[in-house]
């Protein structure tokens, strides 16, 4: 102890202390200036460790439609100032909780500097100590509704589709009203190239593309077929091959499918050369899915933010240390 109490008259310099510094807070000590020409003088001090906390206050505005669900519930918080005061406790926050869970619809951030007012409001203290959870109020005179300013409070608006316009029924632009458009597969003809000739109206004889048009079987007997070279194995005939009898040598024979024509029916409009409107089903007119149809409300849709409506209240953040 004696030596202890000795220290405390030994000489102390700026190295000293920045040691002790170092020593005892060295996340603070980067952030220090110390100057070493600065002069130390040895005192008296006491040194206690607090427990302390911090209260801030937000402010927030929740901005919203007024459904019908929660237009009850916002009644409470109308009147202004006249009814309310300048600042009014919140009792209820089913409003809030209804607009966040069911649309969700939160709160944003104001600027604490344009609300400075709302900050001279008393904390909650139980026992001469503050509550940890504080009741939250509004401003009356910040609390409204107005008019919405896209319909002007008529609830309804032209429908925004580019192509409807208002008009919520319209002649199809496709067909022309018509209900019917060209076929694409045989560009409104009827009529497309026989996949079996290749359009040629000729297959190879007895065999090879198309030879299911030939009721014969490829072979060395009469009649078979000649795989299109015109001739066919005859162990009789001079030469051991004689002129095939189904092409008579020419080694094609028209094709059965479409007739030697080259073409058949289009079986996408069945050779009517159009085919029903897929933009509009046929009906040769188009009817807006967006908008209503009714006389009262022809062509028009519902506006959803039916009427803006604000609440402004501060909050408080709590941080314990």
């Amino acid at each position: 102890m004696k030596s202890d109490a000795l220290k405390q008259f030994e000489t102390i310099n700026i190295s000293n202390i920045k040691e002790i510094l170092k020593k005892t807070v060295p996340e603070r000590f980067d952030k220090m200036i110390i100057v070493d020409s600065q002069p130390v003088e040895r005192g008296d001090y006491v040194f206690t460790n607090l427990k302390y906390q911090t209260v801030e206050r937000q402010v927030e505005q929740i901005k919203f439609p007024l459904f019908n669900q929660v237009k009850n519930q916002f009644g409470d918080f109308e009147g202004g100032s006249g009814k309310f005061g300048a600042k009014a406790i919140i009792n209820s926050e089913s409003l809030f909780d209804t607009l966040e869970k069911t649309y969700e619809i939160e709160g944003e951030g104001l600027l604490d500097s344009d609300f400075k007012d709302a900050f001279e409001f008393p904390l909650d203290t139980t026992d001469n100590e503050i509550n940890p959870k504080q009741r939250k109020y509004f401003l009356p005179d910040h609390t409204y509704q107005e008019t919405c300013d896209e319909c002007h409070g008529n609830k309804y608006v032209k429908c925004p589709d580019d192509e409807c316009d208002g008009r919520h029924k319209w002649s199809c632009t496709e067909c022309h009203g018509d209900g019917r458009v060209t076929c694409s597969k045989c560009s409104g003809d009827g009529k497309i190239s026989c996949n079996n000739c290749g359009g040629l109206g000729m297959v190879k004889c007895g065999g090879g593309a198309g030879n299911f048009a030939l009721r014969h079987t490829i072979g060395n007997i009469a009649g078979g077929g000649c795989g299109g070279t015109g001739y066919v194995k005859d162990s009789k005939a001079p030469g051991g091959e004689r002129v095939c009898k189904t092409c008579r040598g020419k080694g094609e024979v028209p094709c059965e499918k479409c007739g030697r024509k080259g073409e058949i029916r289009c079986d996408e409009c069945q050779g009517k050369g159009q085919v029903k409107c897929s933009e509009c089903e046929g009906k040769g007119e188009i009817t807006c899915g967006t908008c209503y149809g009714d006389k009262e409300r022809y062509g028009m849709v519902e506006v959803v933010q039916l009427f803006f409506c604000k609440i402004i209240k501060p909050r408080l953040l709590f941080s314990v240390s």
